[in-house]
């Protein structure tokens, strides 16, 4: 096995493409399906390889022909076909739904978007996905490790789906507790929960835990989860059946990657890490693009800023603030913001290095861009709290001014110099300005504040101080009278993103992969890829209008190129004419 020439074969064009369309094909199974890993094959002209696919990375086999050598292609085809389903990679925790528990989904979610409609307040946009009958609707089965109970979940497609076929593959749904719809006294709206399907660091701690332990320090606006645990091997449970723990459903890429010795082109960051498959399920709440007006956004907002006081008297920061984890509680004539997903958090006595950071780069902090080595404060999750609002604001309230770089192509490269110039705004390309002069007024102090936070020549401002002001000037704008708040309504979202449609094959594009090899097989594990939905989606965005451009391109220079070929022919044709009349 030469290493040189597979990486020099890997790199080009070619096989890039022929790993996209590999890699895009498992990412589409497990988006439909529910399997910790898939086994498959791939037939390439003579010879045919194998594949074993988890949330951590890939094993590739060799080359194997299977004209000189059909005996080993036909007995793994047999073999295959005598494995169970476990074997085969499907997750047996998750069983079909019944044509009832279907049609009590269907009414719940139903139910749910009429009284919403009532209310007058605005549903999620993206509630009716639940509703998509293209998608199966299954069983899910969560055991809650602090009771020891089971519970059955009816749940449909993901509203909050996961695109990409390595990591966390977080997804969320609306789902039913079925047995608790079928109680007298409850109704059906009741018995919808949002249901979050995850695979966590394995040597990590586990969400459910991290929110029991804040509820128990009395830490306000952060949901109470309803059950939580790793999703159990029934399988393996099944041939023991004495003990629990242990037979829970993990990646096992990590084992053959870390039994490979590190060639030179695989860097330490890139390594395989071991993930549990886990399941959390909460409350039901609004998504924060659910604000009615500039004051609602700012009263959440305000909350999550509480939330972080709480926890950083606590010693815990969340590290992962974005739109996406940030909730709204509603009442009959108040509403609450909740800080969610606490997955990513960390003691301040724990923190990781910068290399394993986690994050949407859209909402990361400045400095964490421009210092590599410093680890995580509390400073920089309330400068995503920052990003968060402006980044709310300009897609959903009226504003003159254009949208910044780092949210319309977010990416990790220049982004740190392109947040300075936003705050800096030496030359007023950067200027926005609200309708709204309340969420003007509080928009201009925090640019201000940040800046001189981030600014090299002004003195660090410390934590505490930090905290009080930026309560201050939430408290202060939420004081202001009615008039400081008109042109504040909510509009549609003034940047859509792409369809998903549009995204088929950004997924290659967009990621970059290392490879460990050895004589007997290849090991492919993803780089650790820091962000979650809204990155990937505008970054894919880019990359198809690049992939659109560049086929026009393409097919303008083969046109070209085929009108030349015309020419000349006609032109050779006209020579021969030539010679055959002076001979004649």
């Amino acid at each position: 096995f030469n290493p040189k020439r597979f990486v020099e074969k890997l790199g080009s064009d070619k096989a890039r493409a022929v790993r996209g369309q590999i890699w895009h094909y498992f990412a589409s199974q497990c988006s439909r399906q529910h399997r910790p890993f898939i086994i498959g094959w791939a037939l390439f002209g003579d010879h045919i390889r194998f594949y074993r696919v988890d949330r951590s990375g890939m094993v590739v086999s060799e080359e194997v022909y299977f004209k000189r050598n059909p005996e080993l292609f036909a007995e793994f085809l047999w073999r295959y076909s005598h494995m169970s389903r476990e074997e085969r990679g499907f997750d047996t925790s998750v069983t079909p739904a019944s044509e009832d528990e279907k049609q009590t989904l269907t009414r719940a979610v139903r139910e749910y978007e009429q009284l919403v409609k009532i209310g007058g307040t605005r549903r999620s946009p993206d509630i009716s996905l639940t509703l998509d009958d293209t998608y199966p609707t299954y069983r899910a089965r969560v055991d809650d490790e602090s009771t020891g109970k089971s519970t059955f979940y009816i749940i449909r497609r993901p509203i909050a789906p996961f695109l990409s076929l390595f990591g966390r593959a977080t997804r969320g749904y609306i789902a039913l507790d079925f047995n608790k719809a079928l109680t007298t006294g409850s109704t059906l709206v009741e018995s919808l929960v949002f249901l979050k399907d995850t695979w966590r660091l394995t040597n990590g701690e586990k969400e459910g835990d991290v929110y029991r332990e804040l509820l128990a320090l009395s830490t306000p606006n952060i949901p109470e989860p309803l059950c939580s645990g790793d999703v159990l091997d029934l399988a393996l449970l099944e041939r023991d059946g004495s003990e629990v723990m242990g037979f829970c459903q993990m990646t096992k890429t990590q084992h053959w990657a870390n039994k490979r010795p590190k060639p030179y082109w695989k860097p330490v960051s890139h390594q395989a890490r071991a993930l549990t498959h886990y399941r959390i399920v909460l409350p039901l709440a609004c998504p924060l693009n659910t604000v009615a007006n500039a004051k609602e956004l700012v009263t959440v907002l305000r909350d999550v800023i509480v939330v972080h006081v709480h926890t950083h008297h606590k010693h815990r920061i969340h590290r992962d603030v974005t739109p996406g984890n940030i909730l709204i509680s509603r009442t009959v004539k108040t509403i609450h913001g909740l800080l969610s997903d606490w997955d990513h958090s960390r003691t301040m006595e724990d923190r990781i290095p910068a290399i394993y950071r986690t994050g949407n780069w859209q909402f990361l902090s400045t400095s964490l861009y421009s210092n590599s080595s410093r680890d995580a404060s509390i400073h920089d999750d309330l400068e995503s709290v920052y990003w968060v609002l402006l980044f709310v604001a300009l897609h959903h309230f009226q504003h003159e001014g254009p949208l910044p770089s780092f949210f319309a192509n977010p990416s990790i490269r220049g982004i740190a110099l392109a947040k300075w110039s936003f705050l800096d705004n030496w030359d007023g390309r950067c200027t926005v300005t609200f309708a709204c002069p309340a969420l003007q007024q509080l928009h201009a102090k925090l640019t201000q504040l940040w800046w001189e936070h981030n600014n090299p020549r002004s003195s660090e401002i410390s934590a505490e101080d930090l905290k009080k002001k930026l309560l201050c000037f939430f408290e202060s704008t939420l004081g202001q009278g009615p008039e400081q708040w008109v042109n504040g309504e909510w509009q549609e979202d003034q940047y859509p993103k792409m369809r998903p449609g549009d995204l088929t094959h950004a997924a290659e594009e967009s990621s970059e992969y290392s490879v460990s090899s050895a004589a007997e097989g290849k090991v492919v594990a993803p780089t650790s890829s820091v962000g979650n939905n809204g990155g990937i989606s505008l970054n894919s965005t880019k990359l198809a209008r690049k992939r659109q451009a560049a086929s026009i391109k393409g097919t303008a220079t083969k046109k070209a190129k085929t009108g030349n070929n015309e020419e000349e022919t006609r032109g050779d044709g006209m020579q021969a004419k030539k010679r055959t009349k002076n001979k004649g």
